[in-house]
């Protein structure tokens, strides 16, 4: 009797400790994502996304520089991708390289971005990530007549800015805690395009999903390791 008293509080410690050790790595994974998240940065220079061109006037459109030099020509066509992988970011700016159609160019600024696909709307041009200072961006949104409105879309907080007249302007929705456009939509002219986030590599859900399955192997170790203690306890008894 003693004996298996004494088996059951050992095995209650050895799982304890475990608990303490998986909530621990945890917390220590959630608060390095909410961390990251907090600084003006959700996104990390590295990082990919796509988005899917789900609706466009198909037009063939001259791709300016922030200086209006012409840079190429492109289009995007319904069912194309816009590829970006982002390079730098500094004070605030972000930089990437981006592929759209045949067109593609290196470390271009979001302001570039957005002025040559109507992701934005002059001088509130934020484009395909963007800081996720949310307060200084919806003043300036509101500040430069674009509607601001927060919500949530599955599993995510977005955050919409607008700005539009019918059909003509621009619309953004943003993911609030990486900074990246998950819908867009942009119409003036003859140009118009719709685009959708289906494709990213955040760093840090990478890391949050490595410590979580660390978390359940520890676990599962240290139920298998109580089960062996058992056993050869009850064979020795």
């Amino acid at each position: 009797m003693v004996n298996g008293y004494m088996r059951k509080n050992a095995r209650r410690g050895i799982i304890s400790v475990l608990l303490v050790v998986s909530v621990v790595l945890m917390a220590t994974s959630v608060s390095a994502v909410s961390a990251a998240n907090s600084t003006i940065s959700g996104v990390k220079p590295g990082q990919r996304a796509q988005w899917s061109v789900m609706a466009s006037s198909g037009v063939t459109s001259t791709w300016y520089s922030e200086t209006f030099m012409p840079r190429g020509n492109f289009s995007v066509p319904v069912g194309s991708t816009i590829n970006l992988t982002l390079t730098s970011v500094i004070g605030g700016k972000f930089r990437g390289n981006i592929s759209i159609g045949n067109l593609v160019l290196a470390n271009v600024s979001m302001s570039e971005i957005s002025f040559n696909l109507l992701l934005g709307w002059y001088p509130f041009q934020l484009g395909l990530v963007c800081p996720v200072n949310w307060d200084v961006q919806t003043q300036n949104a509101t500040s430069n007549g674009f509607t601001v409105e927060e919500s949530r879309s599955g599993f995510e907080d977005v955050i919409t800015f607008s700005h539009m007249n019918g059909t003509l302007g621009t619309m953004l929705v943003y993911d609030k805690a990486t900074g990246l456009l998950t819908k867009g939509y942009g119409s003036f002219g003859q140009f118009l395009i719709e685009v959708v986030l289906i494709r990213c590599t955040p760093e840090e859900m990478t890391v949050a999903i490595v410590v979580a399955m660390i978390a359940v192997v520890t676990m599962l170790a240290g139920g298998w390791y109580v089960s062996i203690r058992e056993r050869r306890s009850a064979r020795l008894s």
